[in-house]
Formats: structure tokens, sequence, C-alpha cells
């Protein structure tokens, strides 16, 4: 063929492509079962909620207080279902107050506030007073986030009223209820650093002497500047962690215990100036910091711009090499610039997109990835009004919830595997310690034309020539409509050391799908196991200050002995209950404090939570 009629045939192809765009795309999907590339952090596990106690509710002023969550009877089957490793929580910071109080200018009011921990004086014999701390309301906080079977991760960002350089209440504005907690207290500076320092190390000594909480994070997006969060300079910014650290730092029964670390940044100032001026204060005192949060947001795909990320890993490599990368929040989207080819929060293509994200997140070496959030704050049965992978009233999942389900196959396989795919797509792999399971995730584009052809070629399975058991699940628009959880398209079995698939696929309700593959010597069920699992019971409301219920999980014609234990330990109240339905208690006739439920069932071993008694 001469040179003309070759370039003749390029010209026509080029041009085919041109006038044509949505031709059938080919994904190809490579697997070498035989070579591990490290491990996987569960990071879909991950989660930012700071309303789990404040409820769901607009603007107080016009509409009442908040409606709570936790009392909600999904609530405790869906996170079952959603099994979340870390829940980041404020320690008393609410971007949507729940009542007129938090807007209040009357300081008396302000002060007796139930998340306001310390209520004491700005002197450090103040700051020794226990008498001083009122950990009721994070008492509760932590206790709901161990109940649902998470880890608490930490966020000190809440300026107590005492401690503030600005104690004068801001007045009301009515009409601004987003981000209206009194920001003038609680975004100055402390009045004296040492002070702050010392009831912050009370605080976090608390949470991990109490509940065993082992991580805290110093504040929130301080790069905001004046707007939001924070309203002094760097160097103020760097005084008040380092108080915080060097009190950490002198206690050698706690020291080694936790991680610290922050700051939440959220790329707010033109080239970086304020996080780059902290970071360099760090780094010429050693200050401690064991891990860096950033808030890598977009209005993009999934809300999530791994720039931003990069960003962050070359402060870590420039100036705290030892720390490690922590995602504090994303996730978030304008919900005025939607945008049809990504897709907005009730798409199954926005959970496509964190999958998409969650895998750029791994090869970044991201430890944590806390997607905001878990509750949207509306009612509203449209699942594009509001953020967050629940509705509420009741509460009930959204598409994105679901690709979470899904992705929770993976958590008994923690070793990642060597894949690769064509430009533009991603995939992940991973396999059980004991190397007798793999399971793959594809999360696969809306396709442009009528459908996409994926091809699916796994190598080196570890268990030579035996037979193995392979499963495809494909999580789509229609699938989550009907309330599949594991939408199963295909199980068959095979043997020798390959395993190949092929499918094609077409857009459903205008979304892309997530396709899984699980590749077994045993045949598997739909529920992954090695999740973090709920208690024999929950307690709510909590806190109360008169009857509270106890709602059991999975205990059938069961009798079980309650007692009650007060701090001292000793026994308030004893009863014989039946497990087969909910349970009533009435502890008003209790003192205000904190006490310890304790429920042990005919044959089994006793499950115990903390309840907050309040006035």
């Amino acid at each position: 063929m001469n040179l003309s009629i070759q370039l003749l045939l390029l010209g026509t192809v080029l041009l085919c492509a041109i006038q044509y765009p949505g031709a059938q795309t080919s994904i190809q999907v490579q697997v070498n079962a035989g070579a591990s590339t490290g491990s996987i952090a569960p990071l879909w596990g991950d989660h930012y909620e700071m309303h789990l106690l404040y409820g769901q509710g607009g603007n107080p002023f016009y509409e009442g207080p908040h409606q709570p969550i936790i009392n909600d009877p999904a609530f405790v089957p869906a996170m079952q279902q959603l099994r979340p490793r870390y829940i980041r929580v404020s320690i008393g910071r609410a971007d949507s107050p729940p009542d007129t109080n938090y807007y209040s200018v009357n300081t008396d009011i302000l002060r007796q506030l139930p998340c306001e921990f310390y209520r004491g004086g700005n002197s450090m014999a103040e700051a020794e007073d226990d008498s001083n701390y009122h950990f009721g309301y994070l008492d509760s906080l932590l206790q709901t986030v161990y109940d649902i079977g998470a880890e608490p991760f930490v966020s000190l960002d809440y300026m107590p009223f005492t401690l503030s350089s600005d104690t004068t209440p801001t007045p009301p504005n009515p009409f601004i209820h987003y981000l209206a907690f009194n920001n003038s207290i609680r975004n100055a500076p402390p009045i004296d650093n040492a002070v702050f320092g010392r009831v912050f190390y009370k605080l976090i000594k608390h949470c991990y002497e109490q509940f065993g909480v082992k991580y805290f994070e110093f504040w929130n997006e301080p790069d905001q500047y004046t707007l939001f969060f924070w309203s002094g300079r760097a160097e103020q910014w760097y005084n008040a962690y380092s108080a915080v650290a060097s009190q950490i730092e002198a206690d050698p029964a706690l020291s080694p215990n936790i991680q610290f670390g922050g700051c939440s940044f959220a790329f707010g100032v033109l080239f970086n100036t304020f996080p780059i001026d902290f970071f360099q204060r760090i780094h010429l005192n050693n200050t401690r910091m064991d891990f860096i949060s950033f808030h890598p947001y977009s209005d993009q795909g999934a809300g999530y711009d791994g720039e931003r990320v990069a960003i962050a890993d070359q402060w870590r490599l420039n100036y705290k090499p030892g720390a490690t990368l922590v995602n504090a929040e994303w996730g978030r989207l304008d919900a005025n610039a939607f945008d049809p080819d990504y897709g907005l929060w009730g798409d199954l293509d926005y959970g496509l997109w964190h999958a998409k994200a969650w895998i750029d997140m791994l090869d970044r070496r991201v430890a944590m990835a806390h997607q905001a959030v878990l509750f949207d704050d509306n009612g509203s049965n449209d699942n594009f009004e509001s953020l967050g992978i629940y509705q509420v009233d009741p509460i009930r999942p959204k598409p994105s919830a679901y690709v979470v389900y899904n992705m929770n196959k993976f958590n008994d396989t923690p070793n990642r595997l060597q894949v690769s795919t064509g430009a533009g797509h991603a995939a992940f792999a991973g396999i059980s310690d004991s190397q007798d399971r793999i399971v793959i995730a594809l999360p696969a584009d809306k396709p442009l034309a009528a459908q996409n052809t994926v091809q699916l070629a796994v190598s080196n399975l570890p268990w030579s020539s035996a037979q193995f058991y392979a499963y495809r699940y494909e999580l789509t628009e229609s699938s989550f409509a009907n309330g599949s959880v594991y939408n199963l398209t295909l199980s068959t079995s095979a043997a020798g050391p390959t395993f190949i698939d092929t499918l094609t696929y077409a857009a459903d309700g205008n979304s892309g799908r997530l396709i899984l593959w699980e590749l077994s010597l045993n045949p598997v069920s739909g529920l992954p196991t090695g999740a973090p699992q709920m208690p024999a019971f929950v307690v709510f409301p909590n806190p109360a200050n008169g009857q509270v219920q106890l709602q059991w999980n999975g205990m059938i014609d069961k009798q079980a002995t309650i007692r009650i234990f007060n701090s001292m330990g000793q026994q308030v109240l004893q009863r014989e209950v039946s497990t087969t339905a909910t349970e009533m208690l009435d502890l008003s006739a209790l003192a205000p404090g904190i006490y310890l439920v304790q429920a042990q069932a005919e044959g089994g071993r006793p499950a115990a939570r903390r309840v907050v008694v309040m006035d």
C-alpha cells in the first residue's frame, strides 16, 4: 500500500472518530493475582457527620428544633448495612445549629450549651479543676459512634466560650443559618495558649482514657481565614496547635497511644501561604504532627480533586515526611452547577465517581477519606436536593450508599493486587490473607454510544488447577431501585490459573454501573464478613433525662439481665427483661452523671453501653 493511500485511510479513520465520538468503548481489565502491591485501606468506610446528636432540620428560627437522627428506627439497620470504619465528628461545632439558643447573644445561655465542654475561667488553676469540664454531650457522641460499630475521628474544632479572645457574641442574623454558629467567638484565637493547651489536653486525655479514642484532629479549615473558622494569623494558629502538642508530648501514658495532627486545610488562600507558613514552623521547631488532613473538594465528579491531594503530599514531603495523609472532607458539589455528564447526589454516577476517587487516593497513599456526609438535612423525597448518602425522615439509602455496600466485599481481601486498565478507566483488586478469595471492582462509565464492552483477564491464580467459583455483580440504577444490594448477574465455576470474562452493558437510568467480580475456592454468600458489627443493643435517647429505650440487635426469645452502674462502679438498678421487644427503662430517679448499662443474655457474654443522665 503506497503512502498516499495510507494517509487517505488514516484521515478517514480520524474523521470518523471526530464525527462519531460515541463509538463503542472497550474496557480492558487485567489482574495479576500473583503480584501483591501492598495493603488496601478501606477508605469507603470513612465518613463525616457532625449532626448525629444535633439532628437534621432547617433554620430553627422558622422550622423549630431539629429532628433526631439516631432515634429513627431505620438508623441501626442502616448502619449495620453500611459497616463504617471511622466517622469524623466535631467536639461541639454545628454547621447547622439545632435550635435558637445557639444563636443567642446571652452569654449565660452560651456558657450552658450542651456542647460547651469547658465552663471554667481562663487560668491554669481553673483548667486543672475537673469540675469545670462537662463531657456529657461529647461522651454521648463518642458512644453513638462506637454503637454504630465505627471508630471516632475527633475534630477539635470548637473554641470554648471562656477561652476565646473574642467573647462578644455576634448578633444573630435569622436569615443566615448555615455556618452561623457564633463564629466571632468560635473562630478567634485563644486568649492564653498555655491555658488553651491544657484544656484541650485534658479533653484528649478524657476521650482516650474513657473511650479509647486514638485520632485527634486540630481544628477545621483555618486557611479560610476570617471567612468561617479562624480569624487569626498563621503564627497564632501554630502557637495554639503547638500548645496542645506540647501537653500531649509531656504525658508518657498518653503520647504514644494516640495520633495528633491536622489541620483540615481547605486550600482557601492564594498560593497556600497560610498552610505553608504553618508547616515551616512545624518543620523548624520539630513539632509533633502524626498526620496531615485536608479537604480536596471539587465541583466535578464525586467532589474530589486529586491535584489537591498531590499538594498536601508535597507539604508532607517538604515538612513532615513521617506523617500520613488524611482526606478529612470531600464529596460536596455545587447543587446549582448541575452537569448531567457527572450526575449529582442522587445519581449512581455520583457513587461511581467516589469509587474512582478511592482508587486514586489508594494510589496516593491516603490513609483515611471521610466523605461528606452521612445524612442529608432536608427530609425531602428528592435524592438530588441535599448532600448525604442517606435521605432522612425516614432514613433510606441513596444510590451512593449501595456503592459502599458493595465495596465492603473488599473488607476480607486487604492485600492489593496489580491491575491495569486502559486510559480513562480505573479498577482495583484485593486478595485475602489466606489466598483463597479475590475481589475485583470496576466503576464502569456510562457508555457514550449504545453500549460498552468489558474484558476481564485474571492471571496467576494462586490455587493452580483446583476448581473455584466465580461471581459477577452489577450495581445499576435499576438494581438500586429494586432494593438489590448485590445484583448477581453471573455465577459459574472454573479451574486453572486464569479466569476470563466478557460482558457488554448499556446505560441504565442515565448512569454507568459498578461491576464486581468475586473469585473464591469456596462458595460465598452475598454478605461480606470481617467488618465491625453492631452491639447487642443500643440505648436512646442518649443523653436522657427520663425514660430510655433499649433496642435489641439479633437476639430472639432470650431473657436478659439488665444492670446499671454509676461512675463509682456501684450497681444502682437491676431488671430481668425479654430481648424479643424494645425495652423501656425509667432513669428519672438517677442523679445526673455517666452510667454504664450492662445487658447479659442467657448463655451469652455481657454487652455494655454508656448512658449520660442529664438534669
